[in-house]
């Protein structure tokens, strides 16, 4: 499958996001403690941010939808202004997709799920990586698949957040 020339940039996409990754770096509510809150981990924010900017990040639409289910005015903005790194479902995605979705029929049925197997999908159709923060499990249930797990399975590249530094020789 070919990928696609960023319409940020010149750069290839190279990592497929999901939604988890983003709303770490978010401060979702005042008690929250996520992980990696981009007051405090800028500049891992701001390595990602340039990846998203450059075209090498991309996401399929269903993470946007996710992200503007929370009510948080200053994502909300980050959103509209990136939101060409949403990318629409095609052809070779839905043929992807295919398969893991008759293995784990739960992608079929509840919508948060739908949204993990498209950026599966979308990472094996144009050979991507994703990156999660989803983590692999020692046992694997298909009541409650996790990325990392289903895409060992289907031989799609996933990494963490940390792993996606590593590959990118990004350190701080």
């Amino acid at each position: 499958m070919n990928q696609q020339t960023s319409i940020f940039g010149s750069k290839k996409a190279k990592y497929c996001i999901d939604t988890n990754v983003i709303l770490n770096f978010w401060n979702l509510s005042a008690d929250a403690d996520e992980p990696y809150g981009k007051d405090i981990f800028k500049s891992q924010w701001a390595a990602v941010e340039e990846k998203i900017k450059s075209g090498e990040i991309v996401a399929v639409k269903a993470v946007g939808e996710e992200l503007k289910r929370w009510d948080l005015n200053d994502l909300k903005r980050w959103l509209r202004a990136n939101a060409a790194f949403l990318v629409d479902l095609d052809v070779d995605q839905l043929a992807a997709m295919r398969p893991i979705a008759n293995k784990y029929g739960i992608y079929t049925q509840f919508k948060n799920f739908a949204t993990d197997l498209q950026i599966m999908g979308l990472a094996k159709a144009r050979e991507l990586t994703v990156i999660t923060s989803e983590s692999k499990r020692a046992t694997h249930f298909s009541s409650n698949p996790k990325i990392p797990n289903v895409c060992e399975e289907f031989d799609i590249k996933c990494v963490s957040l940390v792993g996606f530094f590593r590959n990118e020789d990004i350190s701080f």
